[in-house]
């Protein structure tokens, strides 16, 4: 009876776990299907910063449809790969546009430039790619 009930259990979670796959494949095809659309807004922002020459609003605003685009791309990136190199880098990308877009205080800098000489040395000393890499190899 025993052996039954773990069968019975390996089961559904092995079809929970191919469920989830699948959801994060459809999730992955709607951020897909937004970074290209993102990539048109890029366009009309690239359009509309010519014609607004001079202005730094202007450029502010085509840095900020640049980084969401890249954000968006590093994202699907790391939808695809499952490893920790992706994440740090959507966060490194996210964090270096709430730096350079937006107007910060100096104490919001300060955390934000720590916050990425932090994932910088997590990346250096504790993230090892070859286990990522090994992990990725198995699926």
């Amino acid at each position: 009876m025993e052996q039954k009930t773990k069968k019975t259990a390996k089961t559904i979670q092995l079809w929970v776990f191919k469920v989830a796959n699948w959801m994060e494949i459809i999730a992955a095809g709607f951020v897909t299907i937004a970074v290209i659309i993102s990539f048109i807004t890029l366009a009309i922002g690239m359009k509309d910063f010519i014609g607004e020459l001079g202005h730094v609003d202007a450029f502010r605003n085509f840095l900020r449809i640049v980084f969401d685009v890249v954000i968006g791309i590093e994202f699907l990136k790391m939808l695809c790969k499952h490893n920790l190199g992706s994440v740090i880098e959507v966060l490194l990308f996210a964090i270096a546009r709430q730096l350079i877009v937006e107007e910060t205080s100096m104490l919001e800098g300060l955390i934000g430039v720590s916050a990425i000489g932090v994932l910088f040395m997590i990346r250096k000393y504790l993230y090892v790619e070859k286990i990522d890499y090994k992990e990725e190899e198995n699926n």
